[in-house]
């Protein structure tokens, strides 16, 4: 849980700073294609990667609160359904965080030199530490 939360709120900073320089390049009306073509990839890619870190119903989070509920309300020991679940969760939670690091430590950071070189400020969320296996 404390990890998709973390990501969560990566992701909530990447989404913040996205929406901050999309207005920045905006305003200013000059943006060079370089910058444009870049910031279009990067949403995109963003886009589908935050759908890994949704919360509500149906979501990710859904999914981990609704096991950890019914682990938490059961006196016996998990299911192999529920160690299955767990598993699955676990793979997929690491591979989202690995791809949400890899937007922010490698994605983020070019496109921050580019709009440095062009003299634009990007702030940068910091990388999530995954969960650790018990």
């Amino acid at each position: 849980q404390r990890a998709f939360k973390d990501a969560q709120k990566a992701a909530e900073v990447v989404t913040k700073e996205m929406e901050r320089l999309k207005g920045m390049l905006k305003e200013r009306g000059d943006t060079p294609e370089e910058i444009s073509t870049k910031m279009k990839d990067l949403e995109e890619k963003y886009k589908e990667l935050s759908k890994e870190f949704k919360g509500g119903w149906g979501g990710p989070e859904f999914e981990i609160m609704d096991l950890a509920g019914q682990l938490q309300a059961s006196m016996s020991a998990p299911t192999e359904a529920q160690l299955r679940t767990i598993a699955q969760l676990y793979d997929k939670l690491v591979k989202g965080i690995e791809k949400l690091n890899s937007l922010i430590t490698q994605d983020f950071v070019d496109l921050q030199k580019l709009l440095e070189s062009k003299g634009i400020r990007a702030a940068v969320a910091k990388p999530v530490e995954p969960p650790k296996k018990r």
